[in-house]
């Protein structure tokens, strides 16, 4: 190691100290980005499976189901009031839930009745 640092000038490993970091700095923009976009990502297919799970009930009962009966549909979901609470990545976010199917009044009780699923905000 030591016959190899002395094959180089100072100057040359400060130019090859420079040329990795600039390297670097160009590639870590990338893969922030490309982790927020992952993340956005599950976190809309976490919304969708609460949502077709919605959908399959009311084809199934033909009416609408409580937060508390789409959660019992769902592995690893959990009813609370308005919405239901799924984990992505290992954080817990709440997918909306809400009492008409405009998506305007939230359900405020697990035993209300669920109109329309809305998307996690993140």
């Amino acid at each position: 190691m030591k016959q190899l640092l002395k094959d180089f000038t100072f100057l040359e490993l400060i130019l090859g100290v420079a040329l990795l970091g600039g390297i670097a700095a160009s590639v870590v923009p990338d893969q922030v980005a490309a982790a927020d976009e992952s993340r956005e990502l599950a976190l809309w297919r976490s919304s969708g499976v609460v949502k077709d799970a919605h959908s399959a009930l009311i084809s199934a009962t033909h009416h609408l189901p409580s937060v508390a009966g789409l959660a019992a549909q769902m592995h690893g979901v959990q009813a609370q009031p308005g919405g239901v609470l799924v984990t992505v990545n290992g954080d817990r976010y709440t997918v909306p839930t809400y009492r008409n199917g405009l998506c305007t009044e939230p359900t405020r009780s697990v035993d209300d009745s669920v109109g329309c699923v809305g998307a996690i905000a993140s």
